[in-house]
């Protein structure tokens, strides 16, 4: 994605080849009431090259989880590179914003890379029921992990609860399954 300005989310529920790569002049703005609102989705059958970000993607959510990039394809053979801006933040009852997500759910069946943040993650979460989760990087529930996770840019993740019920916040999690 080359010069562009997307108000909406990237969504692919396919085969991907040859990677996804979002370059500093483009932006993703994503505004969703849905349920597990992504700035950028890949959940189709497979992936293979890298998903890099180099841009900025803004996701905006008020129901369930925001995520800036979340991955749930059954099979993924890549990096994730961010070194742009990545904003995930959530309001509401219930609520959770994560910067970067791989897996979760059902799982995945294999994640063959690595993911690098050189840029900016900032996640900002208002909870008014405290359950939801909120961080930066999370690997979770992954068969198989064989890249590393490495930060040399920057996590921020504030959270307002009312209550704490969920899971405290973090800035790097992995959780296998």
């Amino acid at each position: 994605i080359t010069k562009s300005t997307i108000n909406g989310s990237i969504l692919d529920f396919s085969v991907i080849t040859g990677g996804l790569s979002i370059d500093q002049t483009s932006s993703i703005h994503e505004v969703g009431a849905g349920a597990g609102t992504p700035g950028v989705y890949i959940g189709g059958l497979s992936f293979s090259g890298n998903l890099s970000n180099a841009g900025t993607i803004t996701v905006e959510g008020s129901r369930y989880t925001s995520f800036g990039i979340l991955v749930g394809s059954s099979f993924f053979t890549g990096n994730i590179i961010n070194t742009g801006t990545i904003d995930a933040s959530a309001s509401g009852s219930g609520v959770g914003s994560v910067g970067i997500q791989v897996g979760g759910g059902n799982g995945l069946s294999t994640f063959a890379g690595g993911i690098s943040n050189g840029g900016s993650i900032v996640v900002n979460n208002v909870d008014t029921r405290g359950y939801g989760c909120v961080g930066g990087i999370s690997v979770t529930r992954v068969r198989s992990l064989t890249g590393g996770i490495s930060n040399s840019g920057s996590i921020t993740v504030n959270n307002v609860v009312s209550n704490s019920y969920g899971c405290a916040p973090y800035g790097i999690s992995v959780v296998f399954a």
